[in-house]
């Protein structure tokens, strides 16, 4: 199987690479330059006659909640898992939505959780997936009451497998369980020494910050990337608020990652959260689409276990009692196993995708912008009316805008 993907687009095409997880979008002269220069690329042609401008064919990547079910309870889980929904997409179920996807040519499939793995038939479904010629990529805790879990995920070889890590030792034990980093590090090894691609995700606490060059000189030898990540205050997360950082201690992470990142060049190490800053919203504007920070519903989709679609996967556990933009925009059965229709035509998703747009541009005109801060998350900002005096803790300005609403469910 070829590892790079052309698939076509109103304004040329969108070119995908299995093997590093990415995407470019390319106009009608740079697309034909590259059917010639690349003939052995995998053409998915695609009918885009009358199609929108503004918006790309479908998603890049779904990101698949494949059950809420979880062998851990951990303390900074935004969307608690432990027990799985009661109307979990069965495993053939699963089968059949992949196949719907990859007719309409989306490009990659992130499986995460809860954990994937305590799913039945979950080695099934990655592997069709794999079969079908998707870019395959999962997140886990590492942590198998069955150790042949490992031996399928060598069998299946994803594309990348991410860990989950909450620090080091002492602190990914108090927020996983005692033991756990133990048991999550020998199945980040195991998979590493069996060559499968393996990355970290690490939540920022007050204990990442004041050890993060310790966390990666630990882990740089037996990863591609590491991503840190704002610890969002939902689910169980709301109760270790004191855990969490402010903006001024994210801006000294900031800084104090800009000096140590480049003594590290063997590996990838994103933080900042700005895979959205201000060179890839002129990519998409070279082109004519719609632009946001927030790449849910200009690139991505979360689909939750019971087959829910959401621009966000924040968005459905931020208040249920609330209609949060973005947070319900249809169901893969009662969609027949398809995203297209959503993806073109959903009205939340529209205002979902002008509040991105208008919070981008909040964003832009601030003065330290890009200098001291790469900008807000539009979950984060519909996430404040949650606590008291509805202030955004990593917005430095604490600007109130008043676009962005909750509504309560009739």
């Amino acid at each position: 199987m070829k590892g790079k993907i052309l698939r076509d687009e109103v304004f040329g095409s969108t070119v995908y690479d299995r093997k590093k997880l990415i995407h470019s979008f390319l106009n009608h002269e740079q697309t034909a330059e590259t059917l010639v220069k690349d003939p052995g690329i995998e053409y998915w042609e695609a009918d885009t006659t009358g199609l929108r401008k503004d918006i790309i064919y479908s998603p890049i990547r779904i990101y698949y909640e494949l059950t809420t079910g979880c062998n851990l309870r951990c303390r900074t889980c935004f969307n608690s898992s432990g027990n799985p929904l009661n109307d979990e997409l069965t495993t053939s179920e699963v089968l059949k939505l992949l196949d719907g996807l990859r007719k309409e040519h989306v490009f990659d499939i992130r499986f995460t959780g809860g954990e994937l793995t305590t799913k039945e038939g979950w080695d099934e479904i990655l592997q069709h997936a794999m079969d079908l010629g998707f870019g395959v990529s999962m997140n886990t805790n590492g942590v198998y009451d069955d150790p042949k879990n490992l031996e399928k995920l060598i069998k299946i070889q994803p594309h990348q497998v991410t860990l989950s890590f909450d620090g080091l030792k002492e602190t990914h034990d108090y927020i996983r369980g005692k033991g756990n980093f133990d048991r999550s590090f020998q199945s980040l090894l195991t998979l590493y020494n069996a060559g499968v691609p393996t990355r970290t995700n690490t939540l920022i606490t007050h204990e990442v910050a004041d050890r993060v060059e310790d966390m990666i000189q630990f882990f740089e030898p037996y990863v591609s990337d590491m991503a840190f990540f704002n610890m969002r205050l939902v689910g169980r997360a709301r109760n270790i608020q004191s855990r969490g950082i402010s903006y001024s201690e994210l801006r000294e992470f900031n800084q104090k990652m800009s000096k140590i990142v480049p003594n590290h060049p063997t590996i990838r190490i994103l933080y900042r959260e700005d895979g959205e800053n201000l060179n890839g919203l002129q990519e998409y504007e070279k082109v004519g689409l719609s632009t946001g920070r927030c790449p849910g519903g200009l690139t991505r989709f979360v689909m939750t276990s019971e087959g829910n679609y959401h621009a966000c996967g924040y968005l459905p556990y931020i208040n249920p009692e609330s209609l949060v933009p973005g947070s319900f925009l249809g169901n893969a059965k009662s969609d027949g196993f398809a995203v297209i229709k959503t993806w073109r035509s959903s009205s939340s998703l529209e205002e979902y995708r002008k509040l991105n747009s208008k919070t981008t541009q909040e964003c832009f005109s601030c003065a330290v912008y890009d200098s001291e801060c790469p900008g807000v998350c539009l979950a984060d900002e519909l996430n404040k009316y949650n606590f008291e005096g509805g202030v955004n803790p990593y917005c430095i300005e604490g600007k109130n805008l008043e676009f962005l609403h909750l509504r309560t469910k009739k």
